[in-house]
């Protein structure tokens, strides 16, 4: 509990700093110095009615729940709440929405349309109401003002249809909640989003739960261990999946909803969350015990805006040759090591270095299905049994999609080599230790623009894998792997960086 002396210490410090934020704002005039004194004499009473609530959070959080939103429990209450925002990305231009990421403080759904509200005090529509005016004489702020982020990732492709993914909280007034609010949990962080193509596994990693990653990173609201960093503790993620009929995405046909419906309850945990708390925006579900005394749903924090968060920006994976032209991962390959550790976490897998002798290659068979690129390495292992012994080298193959995510993180996560074809197969390399070496075989002939065959280089995913600073990467052209000459650099390539692993790791 928080004593009244502390309360009132704590308002007379919100009222000098207000004031002089104000000051700064409205001038030193006497008539402005009437203006900040009646908004401070309102404020001072928010804060109090603020630091009273607090002072209760721990009597509140031991009362049994008045109901439960989509499995999680919700407590109804009354009072003041006010929402808040900060935005960052902005480039000044009409295209902004794109780049643009948000942190929200009281992020709320209004259960009747199932929309996302923020709410807004008096002070805040005065103040938009000021800062409207000076909007035309170019000024812009990071908390004001028209905002719209991209709900996901980009794909060049859609064109003119991405629009679709433009969005922002709807904003209304904090005293139309007349019949309270149900709070979920005090750590409880929500992240409204739009798949990419979630039924694909290296894109629900890649462009879905890597961007939130960074997101949540990016506003401080998911701990790194770094210093200084102020994080939630243990924060409760709650993922609530926009529909937008987009090519390629999880509601573009049912074949792809049926898809993503299967591949989300399998993957979810990486992230931390519990299955059962997920679902799209429309299927959102508020149970109560007794009358429902209210339409509002709010979390104390939240997030959105991924779109330039993925691992190609508003390029594509490396099926043309522009997508070559310039980078997008640039200096991510500490918090793409930092997700790695991550999911570790989140799967009670613990992070280790590399171990050995003997040390381990993992071969990911048949991590492709499409033409071209389907291949066990059936002709790599055998040679590499002949050539290194068991007590050297241990040799193990799997078809990853068998198992269940754990096996697959686990597995990775121990071996010192891995052998792999590109394309969403790929996304296990994500969890390979510190010091390890991925071999990558890619279609050298594989390109395609508009639909036609380039026969150029298709090095999918390159940009996030060159950047992945924890491992060392190696490309080889797949047409011709079974070649002697190819099997044999092969080969040269395992013995090269097994001394390596000996020397550094």
């Amino acid at each position: 509990m928080i004593r009244l002396e502390s309360a009132m210490m704590m308002i007379l410090l919100s009222n000098g700093i207000m004031f002089l934020l104000l000051n700064s704002f409205y001038g030193t005039t006497e008539q402005s110095r009437e203006i900040p004194s009646k908004i401070i004499k309102s404020a001072m009473n928010d804060v109090k009615k603020h630091l009273l609530m607090n002072s209760s959070k721990h009597v509140f959080k031991s009362r049994h729940p008045d109901g439960h939103f989509n499995s999680i429990p919700v407590y109804h209450k009354r009072g003041p709440i006010y929402s808040s925002y900060q935005c960052v990305g902005e480039n000044f231009r009409e295209d902004s929405w794109q780049f643009r990421s948000c942190s929200f403080r009281n992020l709320c759904m209004d259960m009747r349309d199932r929309q996302f509200v923020l709410l807004q005090s008096p002070e805040q529509k005065d103040f938009q109401d000021i800062f409207a005016k000076q909007h035309r004489l170019h000024t812009h702020s990071s908390t004001t003002g028209n905002l719209t982020v991209s709900l996901g990732g980009i794909n060049p492709k859609w064109r003119g249809a991405k629009g679709k993914l433009k969005w922002f909280p709807k904003v209304i007034q904090a005293d139309s909640l007349k019949d309270g609010y149900y709070e979920l949990p005090g750590n409880s962080l929500w992240v409204p989003w739009h798949s990419f193509a979630g039924y694909n596994v290296g894109h629900l990693f890649w462009d879905d739960f890597f961007p939130i990653f960074k997101l949540l990173t990016m506003f401080h609201l998911l701990s790194t261990d770094q210093p200084g960093v102020i994080a939630l503790k243990n924060p409760l993620l709650i993922l609530t999946k926009f529909e937008l009929k987009l090519w390629g995405t999880c509601d573009y046909n049912p074949k792809r909803t049926e898809a993503c419906n299967n591949t989300f309850p399998k993957f979810l945990p990486a992230m931390g969350v519990d299955a059962n708390t997920f679902s799209s925006q429309n299927t959102t579900q508020l149970s109560t015990f007794g009358d429902q005394k209210s339409n509002f749903v709010c979390a104390p924090r939240g997030a959105a805006g991924l779109g330039m968060l993925t691992d190609h920006g508003l390029k594509l994976h490396g099926w043309t040759d522009e997508d070559y032209e310039t980078t997008h991962n640039a200096g991510r390959g500490l918090i793409f090591y930092q997700f790695r550790n991550f999911i570790l976490s989140n799967l009670g897998i613990p992070v280790k270095a590399l171990g050995g002798p003997p040390y381990k290659l993992v071969f990911s068979r048949f991590s492709s299905d499409t033409e071209g690129r389907v291949t066990g390495f059936g002709s790599e292992e055998k040679l590499l049994r002949k050539r290194f012994s068991s007590d050297e080298l241990v040799i193990e193959g799997y078809r990853m999609s068998r198992l269940s995510l754990h096996e697959q993180v686990k597995i990775t996560s121990e071996a010192s080599i891995f052998v792999t074809v590109v394309g969403g197969g790929a996304m296990t390399a994500t969890f390979l230790p510190q010091g390890s070496t991925l071999i990558a075989f890619y279609p050298a002939t594989g390109g395609i623009l508009r639909n036609q065959k380039t026969n150029l280089p298709a090095r999918l995913d390159w940009d996030v894998l060159n950047h992945a600073s924890h491992i060392r990467l190696h490309w080889l052209p797949l047409e011709t792997r079974n070649e002697p000459e190819s099997l044999d650099f092969f080969s040269s390539l395992v013995r090269h960086e097994l001394d390596i692993i000996k020397e550094c790791c």
